[in-house]
């Protein structure tokens, strides 16, 4: 993207913080970083790098949290909706301001109005030399699915790889109909036909099948 539009994604974001600060979850960000491509004065940056630095001792967010791992979604999703919205073009990563491997500059700090949040990010000087940034927390694994894996999902994962937790092997699956009874009874109760998610649920389920695993020992995640 151009980088005036990386700027305008970046002044939205800290214009909804200033405006929402007094309501839950923004009134928990203690701090907003800006890194990456757009930080380092690139003409034209992959995307808006920012990480938000918030309060994680809050009762709310604390039951946010359990009922996300409960239900297999990212409680964090609740700052990104209220910061982002539907807008594309900005990633958001949390509580990294300890992490020597992100150049983070400082955009805004509780207490801060939203015309010193934005001279400081106007103050960030352009570097035509400088292109997007290499991506951070990189594995072959993870290379061409890195808009779809934010920096601190794979940091984390990369942490339980090197710690022996896990294993991380890329698959591949085929496009294929699925002809097993309970399998399409799981697909029809949870997705439509036209759902990508549905394509995707198919392909897993054949994968499952060729493996030898019973599609009934297979609970979905939201049931």
């Amino acid at each position: 993207m151009e980088r005036d539009r990386a700027l305008f994604l970046t002044r939205d974001v800290l214009a909804r913080l200033v405006e929402g600060q007094a309501e839950w979850p923004l009134s928990l960000v203690r701090e907003v970083y800006i890194f990456g491509s757009v930080a380092r004065g690139a003409l034209q940056p992959g995307d808006v790098d920012l990480d938000v630095e918030f309060d994680r001792q809050d009762a709310r967010w604390k039951s946010e949290l359990l009922t996300g791992l409960s239900y297999g979604y990212d409680p964090r999703r609740v700052f990104r909706q209220a910061l982002v919205g539907r807008k594309r073009g900005v990633q958001i990563t949390f509580d990294n301001c300890d992490d020597e491997d992100l150049d983070l500059t400082l955009l805004w700090r509780r207490g801060d109005d939203l015309s010193t949040a934005v001279a400081r990010l106007h103050a960030i000087q352009v570097d035509p030399e400088a292109g997007r940034a290499e991506r951070q927390a990189m594995l072959p694994e993870f290379e061409g699915m890195d808009r779809w894996l934010p920096y601190y999902y794979r940091q984390g994962l990369i942490e339980a790889i090197d710690s022996g937790a896990i294993q991380v092997e890329r698959l591949v699956l085929e496009d294929r109909a699925v002809d097993d009874r309970v399998a399409l009874r799981h697909l029809a109760d949870r997705w439509p036909p036209t759902s990508p998610l549905h394509r995707a649920a198919r392909a897993a389920f054949t994968y499952f099948i060729d493996r030898g695993v019973d599609p009934s020992q297979v609970r979905l995640h939201g049931q």
